[in-house]
């Protein structure tokens, strides 16, 4: 009987070992697991938002995010993904509304300094909202300025330059076409 119970223990413990193995075979199922032991975590809210919308699950990943989207509660880092999560449900108000507290805070974190607050972080985080900022921007020029803005405060956001890059890019097209050369 001892044998038995063994055996159907092992059993139960190779199926929650295979379990957690397809968790973590899938970064949306690992932090979906995560989630769903720790909902309260900032941590795994960011990034199960994340991983959603990254398989373009925003209305989903709006929900999970919601609590942390505001950058006076876990800093504005997490405003440029919930912006962009807003900006794919077309809720550009919204993500404007949290992207100007964000630059808010940011230069609050300037003046306090200190580890958490260095230039180098600011500043790529600062970035990345300018970004978002330009995803909800309709004018065309005012876009422009906002993304060479964006490479102006981080020239390392490989992100951001591709995206100034890309709107040069078709900038210079509707320019051609203009004048019909294309």
């Amino acid at each position: 009987s001892a044998h038995f119970l063994f055996m159907i223990q092992l059993i139960i413990f190779s199926g929650r070992t295979h379990e957690r193995n397809l968790a973590w075979g899938d970064s949306l199922r690992l932090w979906e697991s995560a989630y769903a032991v720790n909902p309260k975590s900032y941590h795994t809210m960011y990034n199960y938002g994340y991983e959603l919308s990254l398989k373009q699950r925003y209305t989903e990943a709006e929900a999970v995010m919601r609590p942390i989207g505001n950058p006076r509660t876990d800093g504005p880092s997490n405003t440029f993904v919930y912006s962009m999560v807003l900006f794919n449900l077309k809720q550009c108000n919204r993500a404007n509304f949290l992207l100007d507290e964000a630059f808010r805070v940011i230069e609050e974190n300037r003046q306090e300094g200190g580890p958490r607050n260095t230039e180098s972080h600011l500043s790529r985080t600062e970035s990345n909202l300018l970004v978002a900022k330009a995803h909800c921007t309709d004018d065309l020029n005012e876009r422009g300025r906002i993304l060479y803005s964006a490479v102006e405060k981080d020239q390392t956001n490989e992100y951001a330059i591709q995206l100034a890059t890309n709107f040069m890019q078709k900038m210079q097209q509707m320019e051609e076409i203009k004048r019909g050369n294309l």
